[in-house]
């Protein structure tokens, strides 16, 4: 009597936990924590009927038997809902294991069919004529089965003890651990059944520690989304919804310079907004960025999405930058998720990232020449440079710049330089970077080149400047030095100094044959 009353006490409360958590929150009420506990009610409930031993008359031997046969099956089915719950709350997924159902359910197939033979062969139990509960057999079987599935629950906890906290760890070692006590018990004093009144305990102890924890962190992702819908409103110039019955979007927050694009309806016209708005260079990329595939996909999406496109738009003669972005929020319930489409004026973003572009450009080069500076050749000694397999270099000098800035002045000088950078400028491609060291020293790297490409690209740069010296007021003369290095570890500097050394023996030729 004390059983059943026992038994009827633990069952109430879990109806109680249960209907509980599905008035206030569905969310974190996940299929495996329900089976969970809808299994420990039946087996209460199975448990009490099972208390009908040693009454023989009227229909006490009726409810004796199936009480002890769905009794003896949730012995393991009520572990196996345990298992699988313990799966998917260490790894966060929404979905059971397929190796791990199959297992428990030919596990659970086993048992029954166990169960389904022991009144007739004894195995695990039988009952008498007087209706009175006897153990069978192999009784043990019984107490080893549900055991089985408690040790493999407890190998997941200790290989994943990393994955989950101390408070997580602890609910879960305690719902393994009363229950085993209870076996314990069970096996060694006849006629004392807790197993399910413990696992009403462990399992009232799970939904208050962790799925609190869960219903909280619910509640904390809602705030969140809250929070941003209400920063899209103040940020975006343009905000439409994706109603996917009507597959149109429609305005939240409409521009009244786009008020044109919206019908009466206010759905946003997608062909006349691409037409009317879109720039040509960039209606292709807005039309596969709006299509109908494009949508399908991001809403097929189980995470948040955020995906945008800049483009341009002709507003009569001005053109101004815009950006258009999908925000894909998907529903924790199952529903179909929330989709927005959104717009934002990026001209002012465009022009910082523009300024700041051409401000590293400027930090980079010389003002007089324009070619790399020393800043420039640092950075690339220290990345590009220390990967090539060959290299070339190229050292140039002018010829007579302090005599042409002491007879026609410095201005007469920059324009020699100028006229000497230009004709090296010309050099340069991906492969080819010329520098200016400082006063009237300037330097090609050939990256990755043959030994003969150093030889053919002064012979283009004489050609240069030839003719750029046809038009000068100023006949500029450069003397210039070669050196190259191919195979393993390249010393850039090193080369530079050989080519040096080589411009200077070309200037002495120079001035010898001036004179």
């Amino acid at each position: 009597m004390n059983n059943i009353l026992l038994d009827l006490f633990a069952s109430v409360v879990l109806f109680i936990f249960f209907f509980d958590i599905l008035r206030r929150e569905r969310t974190f009420l996940n299929g495996s924590l329900a089976a969970l506990i809808l299994c420990t009610i039946i087996a209460l409930f199975s448990d009490m009927m099972g208390r009908c031993d040693g009454f023989a008359y009227s229909c006490y031997p009726v409810l004796n038997r199936i009480g002890n046969i769905i009794l003896f099956f949730s012995d393991v089915a009520v572990p196996s809902c345990f298992l699988v719950y313990l799966y998917e709350y260490i790894y966060k997924k929404k979905k059971p294991n397929k190796k791990l159902i199959i297992f428990l359910t030919i596990f659970n197939l086993v048992n029954l069919c166990l169960v389904a033979i022991s009144p007739l062969t004894h195995f695990l139990y039988y009952i008498d004529s007087a209706n009175i509960y006897h153990r069978g057999k192999f009784c043990l079987v019984g107490f080893a089965l549900p055991l089985i599935i408690m040790l493999l629950s407890l190998y997941l906890i200790c290989i994943n003890i990393r994955r989950i906290t101390w408070r997580e760890t602890i609910t879960f070692l305690v719902y393994i651990m009363l229950p085993l006590a209870a076996i314990i018990i069970q096996t060694m004093y006849y006629g004392i059944s807790l197993i399910f009144e413990a696992g009403t305990i462990s399992v009232i102890m799970i939904c208050v520690n962790l799925q609190s924890e869960l219903y909280l962190r619910a509640v904390r992702e809602r705030d969140e989304e809250r929070y941003e819908m209400e920063f899209i409103q103040e940020s975006y110039t343009g905000i439409y919804k994706y109603n996917s019955e009507t597959k149109a979007f429609e305005g939240l927050k409409v521009l009244p310079q786009y008020a044109s694009l919206v019908d009466d309806k206010n759905r946003l016209d997608i062909c006349s907004f691409v037409d009317d708005f879109v720039r040509i260079e960039d209606k292709d990329r807005v039309q596969q960025f709006l299509s109908e595939e494009n949508i399908r996909q991001v809403t097929s999406s189980t995470e948040k999405v955020v995906c945008d496109l800049n483009y341009g738009e002709e507003r009569g003669k001005k053109q101004e930058w815009r950006r258009i972005q999908f925000f894909f929020m998907p529903d924790r319930k199952g529903a179909p998720g929330r989709l927005l489409l959104m717009f934002s004026d990026d001209s002012y973003v465009r022009k910082l990232l523009e300024r700041n572009q051409w401000l590293t450009e400027l930090s980079e080069h010389d003002r007089l020449t324009m070619l790399y500076n020393r800043t420039k050749y640092q950075s690339m000694l220290r990345t590009v440079y220390r990967q090539l397999d060959s290299c070339g270099i190229l050292f140039f000098d002018l010829n007579f710049l302090k005599i042409t800035n002491d007879k026609y002045g410095h201005e007469a000088g920059d324009e020699l330089i100028q006229i000497a950078a230009k004709s090296i400028r010309t050099l340069e491609n991906t492969n080819i970077h010329a520098y200016r060291f400082g006063g009237d020293e300037m330097v090609v790297v050939m990256c990755n080149c043959r030994e003969s490409d150093p030889d053919k690209l002064i012979e283009i740069w004489r050609e240069n400047l030839e003719t750029l010296n046809k038009t000068a007021r100023y006949p500029c003369s450069i003397a210039v030095g070669k050196a190259w290095e191919g195979g393993g570890y390249l010393n850039i500097e090193a080369l530079i100094n050989k080519a040096d050394e080589m411009m200077y023996m070309n200037k002495r030729q120079m001035e010898a044959l001036r004179v």
